[in-house]
């Protein structure tokens, strides 16, 4: 799970956790968004930059619960679609 901002300074080892995460294969990767307070252009980069990893190599990227804020943020960029955010109510089924 995201805590706390994801900006410029918790960026890059965002992505590198990511890039870990998906280098073992998985064919699907979740990250739960429920505890994360802010989202900026920096920190969206490196949620962009997995989706493009995932899709590369056959597995899926998928956000889970993000607050009304992440969820606005990431819909009004066009985002929210392409980084797969799960639809409101839709998490966990």
């Amino acid at each position: 799970m995201l805590r706390g901002e994801l900006d410029v300074a918790a960026a890059a080892s965002l992505s590198e956790q990511l890039a870990a995460v998906n280098r073992t294969g998985v064919s699907e990767i979740s990250v739960d968004l429920s505890g994360l307070t802010y989202l900026d252009p920096a920190g969206v980069s490196p949620l962009v930059a997995e989706r493009r990893r995932a899709s590369a190599s056959g597995a899926t990227l998928r956000l889970e619960s993000p607050s009304d804020f992440v969820r606005e943020i990431l819909t009004i960029t066009g985002l929210a679609e392409y980084l797969g955010v799960a639809p409101e109510g839709a998490e966990g089924t």
